[in-house]
């Protein structure tokens, strides 16, 4: 009886031994997982980060091109306005000519070229 209570007895503490084992290995992987959950914590501050700065180089640059863009419309209206008033001066020459050649014509008056 001794013998089967001292059997039954190592057959526990093997158990136990087994168990305090398998617990330390659960509480490694957990501190593994802990840890890999701060550094994927960590990379997506980063990348978020990173993300709010590209925004803003993206926000600062389509500015820009939104100040040059209206600009270039400026000018290019500018441009041609100056446009319309000068072929409306050669249209404004080119009828006077007709007009003198006209004339020129009817009386009988050459020019020398």
């Amino acid at each position: 009886a001794d013998e089967a209570n001292a059997n039954i007895e190592q057959e526990m503490i093997t158990v136990i031994e087994q168990r305090k084992l398998h617990l330390t290995q659960l509480e490694q992987s957990r501190d593994a997982c802990n840890a890999n959950i701060e550094l994927l914590k960590n990379d997506i501050e980063s990348l978020e980060l990173a993300m709010d700065e590209q925004n803003q180089s993206n926000y600062e640059v389509f500015t820009e091109i939104q100040t040059k863009m209206g600009l270039l419309t400026k000018r290019l209206e500018s441009g041609s306005n100056k446009i319309r008033g000068l072929m409306k001066e050669v249209k404004d020459w080119s009828s006077r000519e007709e007009l003198l050649l006209k004339a020129q014509r009817s009386r009988g008056i050459g020019f020398i070229r």
